[in-house]
């Protein structure tokens, strides 16, 4: 994952390509995977083959670090359709667990320096 920072949200966005699982709550329900294209404090946003509804619930897993999968409730703000069969899908969080937004806050942090041999 990079650390090119996207600043123009009211959050602060990283570009990401981190495995997440959605599942939609509702009548509705449907399952999908994907890839991150970008990870905030507030959200994500990632690429999927269909619709999902703007305005729908859904609970996502996201793997961010190695061994490190967090949760998130949350809501679908929009649906760009991008090619024939891909939509850039916006997601808003609405609840995650305080320990889950440590380690995506841990994300936004600057990376220590390590000394080098020169």
């Amino acid at each position: 994952m990079g650390n090119d920072i996207v600043t123009r949200r009211r959050f602060p966005r990283i570009e990401a390509q981190d495995a997440v699982h959605l599942r939609k709550i509702g009548p509705e329900a449907m399952e999908t995977c994907g890839k991150t294209r970008q990870l905030g404090l507030g959200g994500c946003t990632f690429v999927n083959r269909e619709p999902i509804g703007r305005g729908s619930a859904v609970d996502l897993l996201i793997s961010i670090k190695p061994h490190r999968v967090i949760q998130a409730l949350g809501r679908v703000v929009y649906e760009n359709p991008i090619q024939q069969d891909r939509f850039e899908v916006g997601v808003e969080f609405l609840s995650i667990s305080p320990s889950d937004r440590a380690v995506l806050e841990s994300l936004f942090q600057p990376e220590p320096r390590t000394p080098r041999d020169d």
